[in-house]
């Protein structure tokens, strides 16, 4: 990529999803490296060589943010700096502070406090709505300040959230959420009652609930120039939404779409308040009238913004052609056809109930369509692509943990699929560590396990060693798929040699297979980031297949194998050819440890068998199906026994 010399640098403030898009988009368009001002170092912009973070924690101080602010700029001589927040008690800051931050900066906020503070605070928002004739969900305004008695004018189920986001940032309390929904008045009142405890005095939002699932919900943003004209509309159809109590009504999934009703309601608004600059606004479709609803607006880009990028517009380009090469700006309708997502697709595919939408999505998944902001190829380092695999990793385990489990369209339980049977003894043991590890005082509180027993496949051994004996895949595939039948959320396969298949097993099944020896690679590098080298003592089969090798290759670890003499003996102990295969096997690990391994894994039940009946305590020693164990019980939502 030939670099371009731009004669600006962005100066993006946030450290979430939305700071590194923006940064992406700078970067895609020309090059340019941002700098990012956060609170502290996260995911997505962790060991990125497309942002230079500076971190500052004591940001959110009025002082210390115009300290830092100020002190970036005049680092800075040669270039002009555009200033972007990201989260909407950052543009606050920005545009309280704009006549000050202006002398360093150029600022695309070009709004006032006052409608500033008429935008963010949604009570009046709504009174905008209703001036206007836009349709909202009907309202009903508690003030905190005066904890009068709620008396609704609709019925329950409600959805309440605060009136002012900025304040209700900077608040602590039991039960915190970012949004709420209620069933009856006793749960709504018990929240109150927590607000008014806390430092929170502004108003909150109680609205009746709509019906329908994530998939009606519709994001819009606009892009409106100097002149208080919008010259950019993208329409995002919401396949899912985040579901942690932080983040819900944040966008997982997002599509491209066009609806002309939509836009114009939205041109409406703007150009009624002479809006200049981003805006953000979270409709949702009501089936029981068939009208879209609008739910808020936000003053910048939206955190998952990039579905604009996907269908074909790069938001940033319209700030930079505007305020730093003033350019007049053509009207933009985004209509590309793409999918953009933060979570794996079979997540998406799990909790996407439509079977149209989940036919369009598979459509736009063999076309390869689909984008992920995280996933860059031009920033893609290996501690990068570490920290967004944790972070696709983490997506899963948050779904299983907080997506309700008591709606009619998901089972109410969750099942772990278990793939037993190649390797019995690994079954059993891989159970008994989902067992032990769980934090439980009934037997309510364990892992719910459907295991499928299959011992009677060929031999995997004999035919990794021997690829003229009889294949495996084909049974291996089908008891999967047989599995998946069941309704589980995961599969697990506690066996190492079945791995050498990991591959050509996912590809046939939509369920998540969670990958014992990434896991275990993750897990060594999650105690050690640094570490330099990985021993391997496992079975011919194990060794010869290579698939442990390749995944420490693909994390930067050098993969060290035990001499042949060693692997001789190891062969042994596996087969039960050796007198004392507890001694045998120390004296292995001892050697394996004086060439410098950091770490050694054990790719063999038998192996670990051997080494706890030599009742030793090696730090360095890693049990894959340990691991594959507590990760199975973090998925499933349970909690794992602290050691």
């Amino acid at each position: 990529m030939i670099k371009k010399e731009v004669p600006f640098i962005p100066i993006i403030v946030g450290g979430d999803i939305s700071a590194y898009t923006i940064a992406r988009n700078f970067h895609m368009e020309y090059q340019v490296k941002s700098i990012v001002i956060s609170r502290a170092l996260i995911i997505p912009i962790r060991n990125s060589n497309i942002i230079d973070n500076i971190i500052e924690e004591q940001l959110n101080s009025q002082a210390e943010f115009m300290k830092t602010l100020i002190a970036v700029a005049q680092n800075i001589q040669d270039k002009k700096l555009i200033l972007i927040g990201c989260g909407d008690w950052y543009v606050k800051k920005i545009i309280e502070n704009k006549t000050k931050l202006s002398q360093y900066y150029i600022i695309p906020y070009d709004i006032t406090v006052s409608l500033m503070n008429q935008l963010i605070n949604k009570d009046t928002f709504y009174q905008l709505c209703y001036k206007l004739n836009v349709d909202y969900p009907q309202t009903y305004i508690y003030d905190c300040q005066t904890k009068k008695e709620c008396h609704l004018p609709f019925n329950y189920p409600v959805f309440v959230k605060p009136a002012d986001v900025v304040s209700y940032h900077h608040t602590s309390f039991l039960g915190k959420k970012k949004g709420y929904k209620f069933d009856d008045e006793k749960s709504l009142m018990d929240m109150i009652n927590n607000i008014n405890k806390s430092t929170y005095d502004g108003k909150l939002i109680i609205q009746e609930y709509i019906p329908g699932q994530d998939a009606n919900m519709r994001v819009l943003t606009c892009y409106c120039d100097k002149q208080a004209k919008v010259k950019m509309l993208a329409l995002g159809h919401v396949l899912l939404e985040e579901h942690t109590p932080g983040s819900i009504g944040n966008h997982a999934a997002i599509t491209n779409t066009v609806n002309e009703e939509l836009f114009e309601q939205a041109r409406k608004i703007l150009e009624a308040i002479k809006y200049v600059g981003f805006a953000h606004f979270d409709i949702k479709y009501d089936p029981r009238d068939g009208k879209y609803k609008f739910f808020e607006i936000n003053l910048r880009l939206g955190r998952n913004h990039f579905y604009i990028t996907a269908g074909g517009c790069n938001p940033v380009k319209l700030l930079v052609d505007e305020y730093i090469y003033n350019k007049q700006l053509p009207l933009t309708i985004v209509n590309g056809d793409h999918l953009n997502l933060i979570v794996p697709k079979a997540v998406l595919l799990r909790y996407l109930l439509d079977s149209k939408l989940k036919k369009r999505v598979k459509q736009l998944i063999k076309k390869k369509k689909v984008y992920n902001p995280l996933i860059y190829k031009a920033d893609s380092s290996i501690q990068r692509k570490f920290f967004v695999y944790l972070s696709l990793l983490n997506q899963i385990r948050k779904y299983y943990k907080y997506y309700p489990v008591n709606r009619k369209d998901t089972i109410k339980e969750k099942y772990v699929g278990v793939l037993g049977g190649p390797a019995l003894l690994a079954t059993v043991h891989f159970m008994n560590e989902v067992i032990s590890n769980t934090q439980a005082n009934r037997n309510q509180d364990h892992v719910n396990m459907l295991v499928l027993n299959h011992p009677s496949i060929p031999d995997i051994a004999n035919f990794l060693l021997n690829q003229e004996l009889s294949n495996p895949i084909e049974e291996i595939i089908n008891d999967v798929k047989n599995l998946t039948k069941q309704g589980i959320s995961f599969i697990v396969i506690p066996c190492n040699m079945t791995h050498a298949f990991y591959r050509d097993i996912q590809s046939k099944v939509s369920v998540p297979i969670i990958n014992m020896v990434e896991e275990t690679i993750l897990y060594i590098l999650k105690e050690n980031p640094q570490i330099k080298k990985v021993g391997i003592l496992a079975g011919d089969a194990v060794i010869n297949a290579g698939f442990y090798q390749e995944m420490m290759q693909k994390y930067g670890i050098k993969c060290l194998l035990p001499a042949s003499h060693h692997q001789q003996q190891i062969m042994d102990i596996i087969n039960d050819k050796i007198k004392a295969p507890s001694s045998a096997l120390k004296k292995i690990i001892k050697a394996m440890a004086e060439a410098d391994c950091e770490k050694i894994i054990l790719g063999s039940t038998t192996l670990v068998r051997t080494y706890k009946q030599s009742k030793s305590h090696h730090l360095k020693i890693v049990d894959p199906i340990t691991i594959l164990a507590k990760q199975t019980i973090l998925l499933s939502g349970k909690q794992v026994k602290i050691d």
